[in-house]
C-alpha cells in the first residue's frame, strides 16, 4: 500500500528589497546664483562618511576672507575711536575719598601784596592727589600734587581781598575733606581798583577722568562774559589722565580786558608753545597729546589788546598702560580706589595700538593655514592617485 506524505506549507517570506527612492530632493539653494557658484551641495544623511574630496574648501576660504575682512575693519574702527578721545569705558569701583585735605602754607593768612596780582601759591596734599586752588569761590589753578605730599602753582588775584583755599581729589574725583581757607590782599598803587567785578560759573573741578563721567571738553556755555577791567583766562575742562600719544581736548575760557586775546600754552614738553588767538570773550579748545610717560604742568599766559596779562596753570598725568601702574599709579590718593574705568580703558588702548597681528588674530591666521593646508592635500591627493590608476591601466 503506498502511502503518500503530505508536506507541510512552506510559508514563503517575501524580504522588501525596495530600493531607497532615487528621486532627487529639491535644493534650497538651486535658486540662488551665489550659493550655486559656491558650489554648495546637500546631502541626505545616510550614515555613510563622505570622501574629503566633497568638502567645500572654496567656500571655506571665501568665508574666512569674509571674516578677516571683518576682523580688520573693526580693529581700525576701535583705533580710530580712541586715538580720537571719545572711548570711555564706564566700570568704576570707587573706595574712599582722601582722607587728607589740602591746605596752603604760603602765602600765611593776612598777608597783603602791592601791585603783584601774580603770585605764586603753595602747600601741603595728600600724595598724587589732584589739588584746585579757588579764589573767592572761583577755580584759579590747579596741579597735581607730587611724590613729597606738596604742590605749587601761580595764581592771578584780584584786587581787593581774595580769599584762597585748596581741595584735592583722588583719581576718582572724589574730594578729600576741606581745610580752612585764608584771606590776603591786592593792592594797587598806579592804577584803578576794580570796580563791579563779574566772575563767570566755572566748574568746580576743571579735571575729567576716564570711566568716572562722560564729559565733552569741546562745548562749554559760560552765564555771563564780561569785558573791562583785568583780563582773566581759566581752565574749565582738561582730561588729567590718559596714555601716551592719545589725542585729548583741554578747554578754556577767557572774559574781562580789552579783546582781542592771544593766549600762549607752554605744555612742558621741550617743545614750542601753542598760541591761541580769541577774537572776544568766549571758550576755546585746544587739542594735545603726550608721548612720553611723566607729569605734565601746563601754563597759560594770556595778553589782552593793551597789553594787560593774566594766568592759569593746571597738570595732566600720562601713564605708560603697563600692569606695574594698574594697582599703584592709577588709584586714589590714599591707594584704597582703583579706577577699573580707566583700566580697562588703558588695557583696550594697549591691545587696539599694539597691532592687528597681536590679537585674536593668530587664531584667525592658524584657522586659514589649516583650511590651506586640507585644500592642497585634497589637491595633491587626486592627482597623485590619479597617476597611479593611470600607471596601472597601462601596465
Amino acid at each position: 500500500m503506498k502511502t503518500t506524505t503530505k508536506k507541510a506549507p512552506v510559508k514563503t517570506i517575501r524580504k522588501n528589497n525596495k530600493k531607497a527612492s532615487s528621486k532627487r530632493v529639491p535644493l534650497a539653494h538651486q535658486n540662488c546664483p551665489v550659493l550655486r557658484q559656491l558650489r554648495l551641495v546637500e546631502r541626505r544623511h545616510t550614515g555613510k562618511i563622505l570622501h574629503h574630496k566633497n568638502t567645500s574648501h572654496l567656500s571655506l576660504i571665501m568665508i574666512l576672507l569674509i571674516f578677516g575682512l571683518f576682523l580688520f575693519a573693526s580693529g581700525q574702527y576701535a583705533r580710530a575711536i580712541i586715538q580720537n578721545g571719545s572711548v570711555t569705558v564706564g566700570l568704576t569701583v570707587l573706595g574712599p575719598a582722601p582722607k587728607t585735605g589740602a591746605s596752603i602754607t604760603d602765602p600765611v593768612a593776612d598777608e597783603s601784596f602791592v601791585d603783584n596780582k601774580i603770585i605764586a601759591v603753595s602747600g601741603v596734599c595728600e600724595k598724587k592727589s589732584f589739588v584746585v586752588v579757588k579764589s573767592n569761590g572761583s577755580v584759579v589753578g590747579s596741579t597735581n600734587c607730587t611724590e613729597a605730599g606738596i604742590f605749587s602753582l601761580n595764581i592771578q588775584l584780584q584786587y581787593g581781598d581774595n580769599i584762597l583755599s585748596a581741595l584735592n581729589y583722588d583719581n576718582l574725583n572724589q574730594a578729600g575733606p576741606e581745610t580752612p581757607s585764608i584771606t590776603i590782599s591786592l593792592s594797587n598803587t598806579t592804577e584803578t581798583t576794580e570796580t563791579n567785578i563779574i566772575t563767570p560759573v566755572l566748574p568746580d573741578n576743571p579735571s575729567t577722568v576716564p570711566g568716572t563721567e562722560v564729559t565733552d571738553c569741546s562745548s562749554y556755555s559760560a552765564s555771563q562774559l564780561p569785558v573791562g577791567n583785568e583780563p582773566h583766562v581759566a581752565v574749565v575742562c582738561v582730561p588729567r589722565i590718559s596714555l601716551p600719544n592719545i589725542k585729548q581736548v583741554m578747554g578754556i575760557l577767557v572774559w574781562g580786558g580789552t579783546p582781542p586775546y592771544a593766549v600762549s600754552v607752554n605744555w612742558n614738553d621741550g617743545a614750542d608753545s601753542t598760541l591761541i588767538s580769541v577774537a572776544s570773550a568766549g571758550y576755546k579748545t585746544v587739542a594735545y597729546n603726550y608721548a612720553v610717560p611723566k607729569t605734565y604742568k601746563i601754563n597759560l599766559r594770556l595778553k589782552d589788546h593793551t597789553d594787560k596779562e593774566a594766568v592759569v596753570e593746571t597738570a595732566v598725568q600720562i601713564y605708560s598702560g603697563t600692569s606695574t601702574e594698574t594697582n599703584s599709579d592709577i588709584t586714589s590718593g590714599s591707594g584704597n580706589s582703583t579706577n577699573i574705568g580707566a583700566n580697562m580703558a588703558s588695557a583696550i588702548v594697549e591691545v587696539v595700538s599694539s597691532g592687528w597681528f597681536e590679537t585674536p588674530v593668530p587664531f584667525y591666521l592658524l584657522a586659514v593655514a589649516v583650511t590651506l593646508g586640507f585644500w592642497f592635500g585634497d589637491i595633491f591627493d587626486r592627482r597623485y592617485n590619479n597617476q597611479v590608476n593611470r600607471k596601472r591601466r597601462t601596465a
